[in-house]
């Protein structure tokens, strides 16, 4: 319990898997082997989710004209802008920078630019893969390497 609450508080932090163990005061086996049986989930796959619930929260609270989805998703270690699309469809349904501009939209009267869609749909060419392979119990990050999943 203590383990999910600092992530769903802090899904800022750079959370490893020994990181949320040691948290935990649990091996990391018995850290994977919990969120498997309670939540049918990996460490990884839980912090993933929990930045995604928080960068969508940011896009629904920010502006067009002040918030880009560039700030709120490297503020959440998402450096591989690609993922972070692939990852917000798959939860949401819709792109972060369709979310900001809707949100926006609807708080401004309709009136909303597209900044934010500029610097994702820019970003999202990228297909370098920038994160850290989770099997070396390095960083929690934005990829889709988690061989458990």
């Amino acid at each position: 319990m203590q383990v999910l609450n600092t992530v769903d508080e802090h899904p800022e932090w750079n959370h490893t898997v020994i990181s949320l163990a040691q948290h935990g005061a649990v091996s990391v086996r018995t850290l994977e082997l919990r969120f498997r049986q309670y939540l049918d989930t990996t460490p990884s796959r839980f912090v993933i989710e929990a930045r995604l619930d928080r960068i969508h929260d940011l896009l629904v609270q920010g502006s067009p004209d002040t918030t880009t989805v560039e700030e709120v998703a490297t503020g959440l270690w998402y450096s591989s802008f690609g993922h972070l699309i692939r990852h917000y469809v798959r939860r949401f349904g819709e792109q972060p920078m369709d979310t900001l501009s809707r949100m926006g939209s609807a708080r401004d009267g309709g009136a909303s630019d597209d900044r934010a869609g500029a610097v994702v749909a820019t970003a999202a060419g990228e297909s370098a893969d920038t994160s850290v392979d989770e099997s070396a119990d390095t960083s929690v990050g934005d990829g889709e390497h988690d061989a458990r999943n």
